[in-house]
């Protein structure tokens, strides 16, 4: 047996970053040794950040897949110093409770400009930094209040920095985000879903021009659901979600004949049984193809066809 393989055999640290022990221990070319890595990580469902300290190029390889979607739960949540080093890979968010690390919206804002699907569920506010987000598609909110129109012929501040609604009497001073800001970054947003609605704050989805897939929860009233349906003809896929408490990720589609689905003929509507959490951060892992929307698509395509048979 050779000295190195009774290095290796031994358990010994072998420094991969090192370029004269990668040319002496390289197995595979970089290409296949990057698949390798890549199985490794979507195999273990713990401790994957480990597999950063095998080398700079393992990092580098890892760090887009390992920070591509963060889901803070109140525990086991990347430090903010994580955030800071890799937030750029970081592309889908979800916030279900208040993080237990200091990490403010501001933060995730500055630090992760390239996020595309947003959900902030519970546990934090938004601040007006996430108008600075230019590829924002999809939001997961517990309301709408955040954001506001332009009022009496001048741009008002949209979010305090406690994330409240302000004060209609309220003298605020000018927004440091432009008017012509906000209209590109409403105009981006297709999916969006809201725990809590009512008419008068549903009138602010008329900001979402391109607005095409829209979830509520079915704690909402059912006057709200007709209200959105009359007041937005281009919405394509509403679906009413039930309240889930669990976790289980089964998921069902409800005829209108159930007694908890909306009695509606509008073929847009989708009542849905399922856990949203669950759902958005297995479909954000590409753990499933099939998440609500998805699913929600396919029930109004065949409700299409069907109609014209």
């Amino acid at each position: 047996m050779t000295t190195s393989q009774k290095s290796i055999s031994s358990g010994d640290h072998l420094d991969l970053g090192d370029e004269d022990t990668q040319q002496l221990y390289a197995r595979f070319p970089p290409e296949i040794e990057y698949e390798i890595f890549v199985l490794a990580f979507e195999s273990r469902k713990k401790r994957r950040t480990d597999l950063l300290c095998v080398a700079k190029r393992v990092e580098d390889w890892l760090c887009p897949h390992i920070y591509n979607v963060l889901v803070f739960r109140g525990r086991n949540e990347p430090p903010l110093s994580a955030i800071q080093k890799y937030g750029h890979h970081v592309q889908q968010i979800l916030v279900i409770d208040r993080p237990e690390t200091p990490i403010s919206a501001s933060d995730i804002f500055e630090h992760c400009p390239n996020i595309w699907n947003l959900g902030f569920w519970v546990g934090l506010y938004l601040s007006e930094g996430v108008f600075q987000l230019k590829d924002v598609r999809r939001l997961v909110l517990h309301d709408l209040n955040f954001f506001r129109a332009e009022e009496g012929g001048r741009e008002v501040d949209a979010i305090q920095a406690d994330g409240s609604a302000p004060d209609k009497d309220s003298d605020l001073p000018l927004s440091t985000v432009t008017s012509i800001d906000k209209k590109i970054w409403f105009s981006n947003i297709t999916h969006i879903l809201v725990t809590s609605i009512s008419t008068e704050s549903g009138a602010v989805l008329l900001q979402f021009p391109n607005l095409t897939h829209l979830g509520l929860l079915s704690s909402n009233s059912l006057q709200v659901l007709e209200y959105i349906l009359h007041s937005h003809p281009r919405l394509e896929i509403l679906v009413w979600l039930l309240v889930v408490i669990g976790s289980d990720d089964k998921m069902l589609v409800l005829d209108v004949t159930s007694t908890q689905a909306p009695r509606t003929d509008d073929k847009r509507v989708v009542t849905i049984d399922t856990n949203f959490t669950e759902d958005w951060t297995r479909a954000a892992k590409r753990e499933t193809t099939e998440d609500m929307w998805k699913v929600a698509e396919r029930t109004v395509e065949e409700r299409k066809k069907r109609a014209q048979t």
